[in-house]
């Protein structure tokens, strides 16, 4: 089965260092690639390292809409890592639209088909 990634870009809101060699440090303001969630912690890259670090060390966007992503909603979802390729553009619309601060209207929706 083929996936689609979700795009969303992470930024630091305080200095981290890391923990342990899986974890990844980040200086506030950092622009962090989203890999994965599992449960409240976050794997991505910076600097070409990879490495976890908590939810709510980052502010979260969605690199297409340039909106802030809803941490309390983001926890809610089983894994945010990517969504079956077969999904229709409307059913990831919609499926974006759950995790996003505002949700589309009915015109918008439509616009996008």
């Amino acid at each position: 089965m083929a996936f689609v990634t979700l795009e969303l870009e992470l930024v630091a809101l305080y200095t981290r260092e890391a923990q342990n060699k899986k974890e990844l440090p980040f200086r506030k303001g950092d622009k962090i690639a989203f890999l994965r969630r599992r449960g409240d912690w976050l794997e991505g890259i910076l600097h070409g390292k990879r490495g976890w670090f908590p939810l709510n060390y980052v502010k979260i966007f969605d690199k297409k809409t340039g909106l802030q992503v809803n941490q309390k909603t983001l926890l809610q979802a089983p894994d945010l890592q990517a969504w079956p390729a077969n999904c229709s553009r409307a059913e990831v619309e919609q499926i974006m639209a759950k995790f996003l601060m505002t949700r589309p209207n009915k015109k918008e929706m439509k616009q996008r088909l």
